[in-house]
């Protein structure tokens, strides 16, 4: 994995938001030092590197309300799904830059050893929008990035407009993985996976799964890239090797199957500059697979 920096900075967020805070993309932590040494006439001191104060193995746990650790333990309810999609976030935390089930399930399109960026909850927009989590790929340091995957969680059923809010980000976070990239990114692959632990098969938010198009954009840093957005992806997720503590069941670990390509594909209208409060116009007025089918059935062309 390449490592980026450990820096962060303050993103737009409102009342009930999660974390404020994300790790910032390595050339993000090279503008900001020129930034700094230019505020500062070029007179910039280092602090002098220390270790860490306390061993690894000194360091306190971070448990929930029952003093059961995050770091392997997974809450979930009666039917074994997660209490909440924060479990889903926690997990693919822990585990998107190691082998797992994640990557075993997205084989094809996840190597970990490109591994080079991830972000849980990524800004999007300017309404304070948020990815669930996102993954970028380079082969080493002095090649462009050259895939992104964009997750969105749902602790129960999937569906279209998860879909659609998901497609939604494309743009934006290409743009912010793309316009002030080192070495610069002239071809780009994005990916949306949604994971969830069943899917909804029937009625106005059935599962469809969007085929594959391209754009070409160019930034205001001066990088024109063509973006090859392909066809979305399902994962469901199941709860493994379950154990009681005060009450309550935790997963400790869980598992994930790639859904077979037996949704209807459909075309995504390549929408910039919109957010997820927008959603439900799209979905009743712009993207709407399940009412256009309905539409050409009772007009006699199925």
């Amino acid at each position: 994995m390449i490592q980026s920096s450990g820096l962060a900075e303050q993103t737009v967020k409102g009342a009930g938001k999660g974390s404020t805070t994300r790790q910032i993309l390595p050339e993000e932590a090279v503008k900001l030092v020129k930034m700094l040494k230019d505020e500062a006439r070029g007179k910039v001191k280092m602090p002098d590197r220390t270790a860490y104060p306390s061993e690894t193995s000194d360091l306190e746990s971070l448990n929930d309300h029952n003093g059961v650790p995050h770091e392997g333990y997974y809450m979930i309810d009666d039917e074994e799904k997660v209490k909440k999609e924060f479990y889903l976030n926690l997990y693919f935390s822990q585990n998107a830059d190691e082998n797992s089930s994640i990557q075993s399930a997205l084989s094809d399109i996840y190597n970990v050893e490109d591994v080079e960026y991830l972000s849980s909850e990524y800004p999007v927009g300017a309404a304070g929008d948020e990815a669930d989590f996102v993954v970028s790929f380079k082969k080493d340091e002095d090649t462009a990035r050259y895939r992104l995957i964009i997750f969105d969680f749902k602790k129960d059923k999937v569906n279209n407009k998860s879909l659609a809010e998901t497609m939604l980000y494309v743009p934006w976070i290409a743009q912010a993985f793309v316009q002030f990239s080192e070495p610069k990114v002239e071809s780009l692959e994005i990916v949306s996976v949604l994971v969830g632990g069943d899917k909804t098969e029937q009625g106005k938010y059935a599962l469809r799964r969007t085929e594959e198009y391209s754009f070409t954009e160019e930034y205001v840093s001066g990088i024109e890239t063509k973006v090859e957005v392909k066809s979305s992806r399902v994962l469901t997720y199941s709860a493994k090797n379950t154990v009681v503590r005060n009450g309550d069941q935790y997963a400790t670990e869980l598992g994930f199957k790639d859904v077979p390509d037996e949704f209807e594909k459909v075309p995504w209208p390549h929408l910039k500059g919109l957010c997820k409060s927008d959603l439900d116009w799209i979905m009743n007025e712009i993207w709407n697979p399940a009412k256009k089918k309905e539409e050409m059935e009772l007009s006699g062309n199925p």
